[in-house]
């Protein structure tokens, strides 16, 4: 396995794992609202994830030009989910 590849496996690891402890402390302080509730912005956000997570194996098989495909599609996925979540929130 690339370095590279390595040191993008440890990011998204250490990513989820920070994503998980702020779910984690968000529902010992109680809040009600730890996970958004537009399903719009979660299947997008999802999406955007997907999206990294498959540029982490297009990089390892030399598709360079399918790398910026997918930070396109996770940076216009995020930002459409971003929009929707606002806008589910701010009535």
């Amino acid at each position: 396995m690339e370095s590279s590849m390595l040191a993008s496996l440890v990011m998204l690891v250490l990513g989820v794992a920070l994503a998980a402890l702020n779910y984690w402390a968000g529902r010992l302080m109680g809040t009600p609202f730890a996970v958004p509730t537009s399903r719009g912005f979660r299947v997008l956000a999802a999406l955007s994830g997907a999206f990294v997570i498959v540029s982490l194996f297009v990089r390892a098989a030399d598709l360079e030009w399918a790398i910026i495909v997918c930070a396109a599609g996770a940076a216009i996925s995020y930002g459409l989910g971003s929009v929707l979540h606002y806008r589910s929130t701010h009535r």
